[in-house]
């Protein structure tokens, strides 16, 4: 593959962002305090982008300390790190003990988790390789060599593969001038002592990272994605996985989109199960109304901090398929609300109550007095705080919200599903909704035209209270 050096202003903002790295944690279920907005870059075009095999990588490897980098999705993350030439990303990120690997493909609208998170085991020492044998696992971003392994490629594989034998090795010995690579020694005169054996299970599926290209002594040899031998056992410095994680990821490669593999200690604001709903569904559009004074409280909700989507991520797939149904019909899904954190809720409780407060009575429930919202609108504990609940809209694709009978968050009978004083265009797009929401397997709340969630939840007993943000 060709190898460049990283152009100079390429390798600025990454020591920009490594620099705004440092910021506190206040435990379990709460958020980073430390605000940080990524500086985004501009993605190509197309769906998926298609990246040709000459197109010339602008760097030769990137390797970062190993320092915790704070983002707000991984889309901010990948924008950050990895060069607009690239379509495909393996990203191998680590928090807080756990280690997690998404395969991530580059969209027109977007980074989007095509699949994971897997689970994955990095170095015994964790990240940040130096040398030879230290243990640990690269930081970075790198270019990716052949796949090797047991027979053939995995079935609809189409990523260069090397059938291993007995006589495969990974020379590992800096004073050989076979250091780092991949040799027969039925074709060559030995001159190491150290060398890994391909030819044994866990590489019966492995995938060559270009760490270290120029072969540098004592740098470090031998980097792999493979198998692991059990979900307990940490690598010398490779990644693990599961067998059916990189058939997963062999299987989805393509040589054609440049990919690349990005590993790095991330800073996750949320817990796991949870996700950035750009990440998984890049072409859902939002407008967080809690998030701004454009709602029935009329200010800005505690705890929420930016205007972003996050959900748990198995409704976040639901969203996405729902979202591809209207693609066909140049439509998209726009997102008011989503996980709520249980303090807002508690808040809007509060607000019920409080008589004194009744600024938006006007806007938002003109026909209904505050104390009768709670048992007939409003939950003390719901699908919101478990990230299982979302509201939501269609927009036609010049961004303009189709006509439902009322606006968003307007309490009031008519803004039942089943209200019937409806025009027939109104009807059909409140039909329209809730055909593709059911379609991607969520239930609506007949209460609101806008709301639907999973009945199948992730976390039916759980109420969470972390920030949006």
């Amino acid at each position: 593959m060709t190898r460049r050096k990283i152009n100079l202003v390429f390798l600025l903002s990454i020591i920009a962002v490594l620099m705004m790295s440092s910021c506190s944690l206040f435990g379990e279920g709460n958020s980073i305090l430390t605000s940080y907005t990524p500086t985004p870059t501009p993605n190509p075009k197309g769906t998926p982008i298609k990246i040709t095999a000459s197109t010339p990588t602008p760097f030769q490897y990137l390797r970062t300390p190993a320092i915790e980098v704070p983002t707000n999705s991984l889309n901010a993350l990948l924008e950050d790190y990895i060069p607009n030439t690239s379509g495909q990303v393996i990203l191998v990120t680590v928090y807080n003990g756990t280690q997690k690997l998404y395969c991530v493909e580059a969209m027109e609208s977007g980074w989007k988790v095509m699949f994971g998170p897997f689970e994955c085991n990095i170095g015994r020492n964790g990240l940040g390789k130096e040398k030879e044998g230290d243990g640990k696992s690269p930081t970075g971003v790198y270019e990716l060599g052949s796949a090797f392994g047991y027979g053939g490629a995995p079935e609809g594989s189409t990523w260069p593969w090397r059938e291993t034998t007995q006589t495969d090795y990974w020379v590992e010995d800096s004073i050989s001038q076979y250091y780092n690579l991949h040799v027969d020694i039925d074709e060559i005169i030995k001159d190491w002592e150290i060398a890994a054996k391909l030819y044994i299970p866990e590489y019966r599926r492995a995938l060559e990272v270009l760490y270290n290209p120029d072969n540098i002594k004592g740098d470090g040899s031998a980097i792999f994605l493979h198998v692991w031998k059990n979900e307990e056992t940490s690598t010398g410095g490779c990644t693990a996985m599961t067998d059916a994680t990189i058939e997963t990821v062999l299987k989805w490669l393509r040589e054609d989109a440049n990919a690349l593999l990005l590993q790095i200690k991330y800073i996750d604001p949320l817990p796991d199960g949870f996700c950035y709903i750009k990440d998984y569904a890049p072409e859902v559009k939002f407008d967080i109304r809690f998030a701004g004074e454009d709602n029935i409280l009329g200010r800005i909700a505690n705890e929420y901090y930016a205007a972003v989507g996050i959900s748990s991520i198995k409704l976040t797939k639901a969203i996405d398929k729902a979202s591809q149904l209207l693609k066909d019909q140049n439509l998209r899904l726009l997102i008011y609300d989503s996980y709520r954190p249980q303090t807002t809720t508690n808040a809007i409780v509060d607000w019920l109550a409080d008589d004194s407060d009744d600024d938006m009575k006007e806007y938002y429930y003109p026909n209904i007095d505050k104390e009768d919202m709670l048992d007939m609108f409003f939950e003390s504990k719901s699908a919101y705080s478990r990230g299982s609940a979302v509201d939501l809209t269609i927009i036609d694709k010049n961004g303009l919200v189709l006509d439902m009978g009322t606006k968003y968050q307007f309490i009031d009978e008519k803004s039942n599903f089943n209200y019937t004083n409806l025009s027939d265009e109104q009807r059909n797009n409140r039909e329209l909704l809730r055909d593709v929401m059911i379609q991607a397997g969520l239930t609506p709340n007949n209460t609101f035209w806008w709301s639907f969630y999973l009945e199948n939840e992730p976390f039916s007993e759980s109420y969470f209270d972390f920030y949006v943000q």
